[in-house]
């Protein structure tokens, strides 16, 4: 069997849709009654259009929660003997039922709770200009901030923002990876020491500079300069590197612990 084939893929694509349709149907209407009861509330006590902004401000941050955590979630469709038989006998390789399941989790999810969004925000527009005779879009106000394309800092702060944030959700589906129950809880755990022991180590790496120079020079005795241009620009260019090298580890590690998963007597630590 080849290692990927576009038609099996898209096939364990269909499946995979049917299989979880009910989930996405009411991932749907909650999404449309989350924008829909508060602002028909709103509307009925004010008898104004509803404020979006609030709305879609929270919105965003939860967007932003979803994609940060969503990877913990790579392997909670296959908690139970009973679902990882059902996924492991497809005929399918490991890669594309990884790949099956992570584009679940990061592209068809949101896409459902995108098409919640719509609807919810065309009943809510349609009852402000019934009653107040205007309207605002909770969809349009997402976007209003432009906060995704700011470029504060330069387009090289933009790209490690968006590194960081990458690495972050690609730790997170190692870690899903790795645990077996209750794997987001861990995950956050297991990210919170990680970030402790990083600043630590880099908290000690500045602390012992220090204690190094005032020993030479005296307290106080020394100036610290900046370093050039060039220096910064190659300092952004091996962070850039350290960033990619985590991202890539993570996503590969997370796919070859999810390859070695087993239907029965599965080992979910067997690097």
């Amino acid at each position: 069997m080849k290692n990927f084939n576009t038609t099996r893929f898209i096939n364990l694509l269909l499946w995979q849709f049917a299989w979880s349709k009910k989930k996405l149907l009411y991932m749907v209407a909650g999404c449309a009654a989350a924008i829909i009861i508060p602002a028909l509330l709103t509307i009925s006590l004010t008898r104004s259009a509803f404020n979006a902004d609030n709305l879609g401000g929270f919105i965003c941050a939860f967007a932003f929660v979803y994609f940060m955590t969503s990877g913990a979630l790579i392997a909670s469709n296959i908690g139970n003997k009973r679902q990882r038989i059902a996924l492991f006998s497809l005929p399918a390789t490991k890669l594309e039922k990884f790949l099956a399941r992570y584009l679940h989790l990061v592209v068809i999810i949101p896409l459902a709770a995108l098409l919640g969004i719509i609807a919810g925000d065309a009943i809510q527009a349609i009852f402000s200009l019934i009653v107040a005779g205007n309207c605002d879009s909770v969809f349009l106000s997402l976007f209003k901030g432009h906060w995704f394309m700011s470029g504060n800092g330069g387009y090289a702060a933009t790209v490690i923002t968006l590194l960081l944030l990458l690495l972050g959700h690609s730790f997170m589906l190692l870690c899903g990876t790795i645990f077996r129950r209750h794997a987001w809880i861990k995950t956050m755990i297991a990210q919170g020491v990680v970030a402790i022991i990083v600043s630590t180590v880099i908290a000690l790496i500045g602390f012992t500079i220090t204690m190094s120079l005032d020993k030479i020079f005296g307290a106080g005795q020394y100036n610290v300069v900046f370093a050039g241009d060039g220096y910064q620009i190659a300092a952004q260019i091996l962070f850039l590197a350290f960033l990619v090298a985590g991202i890539i580890a993570s996503y590969w590690g997370a796919f070859r612990i999810y390859s070695r998963m087993q239907a029965v007597n599965n080992q979910w630590h067997n690097l």
